[in-house]
């Protein structure tokens, strides 16, 4: 365990970084607090609601976790939990989400929330293109579309709670909507700004680890994804060229991937 680098605040435990990474962190000895030696046994679950990925569970094996099925478990991976799950924790018990984090994690709550950031705090807070959220805006978007009659414009629609690029389309004007379900609507960027003539987006990556005190660690590494075909509006079903999800991408006969045991996270 490591000293806290806080006052008054208890030590915390700290795992090895795995040799994979190149990068062992060195630690400073007189802030290491050795623990003794016990029978007790880390485990997780991760539950079906969730996609099993590689870097999660290689992660937690070497650091010590034990994965199970059963119902004795130190860390839980898993959708957001209800509030009432929660309350069933004890102090050896935690999970991957903070209670309510589908007001980030649901596109359509992220759109209300940013929204309201808007109203109260104006254009600091206009980050996002104009958005609809199906049903409830349905004839406020119909009514748009109508507008940009003779204008060559397109939007992108995605489901409010799905992830991985599933169930993204662009829509033109007399584009089909969907008759059932949530989703969100956007204005579709025309211009992105292009790499090589592909489309490209850049992540950073934070943990979260106190919402009081807020407290934030922030990546060094952030991450660049790529579409694999050029970018054209022309033919607006071809998700290669609209799309930079590596689930989606991965599937291109022309993706290279430099590490094929690598997963999207």
């Amino acid at each position: 365990m490591l000293k806290s680098p806080f006052k008054n605040r208890p030590p915390v435990i700290f795992f090895q970084y795995p040799p994979q990474t190149h990068a062992p962190k060195k630690v400073d000895p007189s802030q290491v607090i050795q623990m003794e030696e016990s029978a007790f046994k880390l485990k997780f679950k991760i539950t079906d609601s969730v996609h099993t990925y590689s870097p999660v569970v290689n992660a937690l094996h070497w650091a010590g976790f034990t994965q199970t099925d059963g119902s004795s478990w130190n860390l839980l991976w898993s959708a957001p939990l209800k509030p009432e799950t929660l309350r069933n924790f004890d102090m050896y018990k935690h999970c991957n989400h903070f209670a309510g984090a589908w007001q980030l994690g649901r596109k359509d709550l992220m759109y209300r929330n940013i929204s309201a950031q808007i109203r109260e705090f104006g254009e600091e807070y206009n980050i996002v293109p104009k958005t609809w959220i199906l049903p409830h805006d349905l004839r406020a978007f119909q009514e748009e579309r109508k507008e940009s009659d003779g204008k060559h414009r397109l939007w992108i629609l995605k489901p409010a709670a799905s992830s991985c690029g599933r169930g993204i389309r662009l829509l033109a004007r007399n584009t089909n909507l969907p008759k059932k379900g949530q989703y969100v609507i956007s204005t579709y960027l025309m211009r992105p700004h292009l790499l090589n003539q592909f489309k490209y987006d850049m992540r950073i990556y934070v943990f979260v680890t106190s919402f009081d005190p807020l407290t934030i660690f922030l990546y060094q590494d952030g991450l660049v994804r790529f579409a694999t075909q050029p970018y054209s509006t022309k033919n607006r079903k071809q998700k290669f060229a609209h799309l930079t999800n590596f689930s989606v991408n991965k599937k291109a006969l022309n993706f290279k991937n430099p590490d094929s045991a690598s997963e999207e996270t």
